[in-house]
């Protein structure tokens, strides 16, 4: 039937204030049961595999049988996650309201993740974006 490709990218920022750097993050969220013995960037090959994972597992390829789309399928949802680990501020883009029902159901999905921390060990709220690219066939 097809199968699905995702993209992650973290962007930090402070909700009141511009854009930080992504380097700059110390700390990158996590899922609760994230090993604490992980360096800074094994956490973040971390949750890029635990999101991409949760968004595989959850996704219902079978929705896209009798839309009558083919071929390479993309959609672009962004969210932030905030200074207490929440999700607020969904945004999807796709090339139909089914997907986008259906990214906006896994992500709601997700679990509380561990907030991001700067270098001053200060929570963050961090942008996260997700490219899901379905192949149709």
């Amino acid at each position: 039937m097809g199968d699905i490709i995702i993209e992650g990218e973290m962007q930090m920022r402070e909700i009141e204030n511009p854009v930080y750097n992504f380097i700059n993050i110390e700390t990158p969220p996590q899922f609760l049961n994230t090993p604490s013995h992980l360096s800074k960037t094994e956490k973040r090959a971390c949750f890029s595999k635990q999101i991409t994972l949760f968004v595989k597992d959850s996704f219902n390829l079978d929705i896209a049988l009798n839309l009558g789309l083919v071929g390479k399928q993309k959609i672009h949802a962004q969210f932030t996650i905030t200074k207490t680990g929440t999700i607020t501020d969904l945004e999807i883009k796709s090339p139909h309201p089914i997907f986008e029902r259906e990214t906006r159901r896994i992500i709601e999905k997700l679990p509380e993740f561990t907030p991001a921390k700067e270098s001053n060990n200060k929570t963050v709220a961090l942008k996260y974006v997700l490219q899901i690219l379905l192949n149709i066939e």
